[in-house]
């Protein structure tokens, strides 16, 4: 078993992992990284590269063992990684129990993955899990993880006069431009999915520039099609060069999600020979902060 904690007390500084630390944790609440994706491979090449697991938990109604998966995750500001499964074992006949992922204040490299208990007061960590037992074993699971890396908490939202912004114009959106007006300033924040085009005919191919935005997935909705064909997708970088791919059998009503590493995107390319079709493209960008000012 290997565990990763950049940065961490102690340990030699490596620069990639300090920038991807700030870049995917600063900011936000914490995430664990998709079981689909891999976040960054280990620059000292000790952890298993390729996708890890998320931190996803088998149990069972006869023991009060519960096996954590591998994962990868953003916790406090820092990035951590562990390549072996991990045990934990809950009480009996008790509810709630949350299992966190998290790290060590003073020691290197050190992932902990337990209870509360397991943790000391200036250890960070964020839920993962929480099971109910009974006399015999696992009687419940409930998912705690955010696999969302863009979400913000509620609470974190200022609130109030003068803020500029209502945490109800957050909730259930996904993706949006939120500004902020002023007499003096507009704040405008670009995060999650940004829609790209809508109501596309991808008959023949359907080539959609995005001027080089910064994503990690797109998304394809079919919104109807004249009958069962072939959907292709291609994501493109500047060059040309395809940086991922799908190709999927479509009826009308499907989401096709082709995910890839963070990178820059300058074109979408979607076909379906046969049939005239009713496509919308929207890309997961990543999104920074900014500021103009009005004259």
């Amino acid at each position: 078993m290997t565990d990763k904690v950049y940065h961490s007390f102690g340990r030699k500084y490596r620069s990639r992992a300090a920038a991807t630390a700030i870049q995917y944790g600063g900011g936000s609440e914490g995430w664990v990284v998709p079981s689909s994706q891999r976040l960054m491979d280990d620059p000292e090449g000790d952890l298993t590269s390729g996708a890890l697991n998320a931190f996803a938990e088998s149990h069972s109604s006869s023991s009060f063992d519960v096996t954590i998966d591998t994962g990868e995750a953003l916790v406090g500001g820092a990035w951590l990684a562990r390549d072996a499964a991990t045990t934990v074992t809950l009480d009996s006949s008790t509810t709630g129990q949350t299992v966190y992922v998290g790290w060590g204040d003073s020691q290197t490299d050190t992932v902990i993955i337990g209870k509360s208990s397991a943790f000391g007061a200036n250890d960070e960590k964020n839920p993962i899990w929480t099971f109910d037992t009974d006399g015999s074993g696992v009687t419940a699971a409930t998912d705690e993880r955010n696999l969302d890396e863009y979400r913000i908490a509620q609470e974190n939202v200022e609130q109030g006069a003068g803020s500029g912004l209502d945490a109800d114009l957050l909730d259930g959106k996904e993706g949006s431009n939120y500004e902020t007006p002023s007499a003096t300033e507009t704040v405008s924040v670009a995060f999650g999915y940004e829609i790209h085009a809508t109501g596309v005919n991808s008959r023949g191919g359907h080539t959609e520039q995005t001027d080089g935005v910064t994503a990690d997935e797109v998304r394809v909705t079919v919104n109807s099609i004249g009958d069962t064909d072939t959907l292709t997708t291609e994501v493109r970088d500047a060059d040309g060069n395809i940086i991922a791919s799908d190709s999927t059998s479509v009826s009308g009503g499907e989401v096709i999600n082709v995910a890839f590493s963070a990178q820059n995107v300058h074109e979408v390319y979607v076909n379906t020979q046969d049939h005239n079709s009713d496509i919308d493209i929207e890309l997961h960008e990543i999104g920074v902060p900014s500021h103009s000012h009005p004259l």
